[in-house]
């Protein structure tokens, strides 16, 4: 369900200066693309899991998230 003339790219990062410099990169590299970010692992598992929303072409993952860790995230958005 995605589209490629849109990019989508799913950052999951806690600690706000690394989420700031880290989607700023992202945003960089996907010109009329759309970054979303989320702190923690509980919010960004919803937002994966929700079928009405577009898979993203990228996911980029903190491992030592608050709520799930990337680990776990991982891991349930894969199975």
């Amino acid at each position: 369900m995605t589209n490629p003339s849109r990019p989508i790219a799913v950052l999951v990062e806690d600690h706000p200066l690394h989420a700031r410099v880290l989607r700023q990169a992202l945003e960089g590299r996907l010109p009329g693309g759309r970054v979303e970010l989320f702190a923690d692992g509980t919010t960004a598992c919803r937002r994966l899991l929700d079928g009405a929303e577009a898979v993203p072409d990228l996911l980029v993952l903190d491992l030592d998230l608050p709520g799930r860790s990337g680990h776990q995230l991982l891991a349930e958005c894969a199975a």
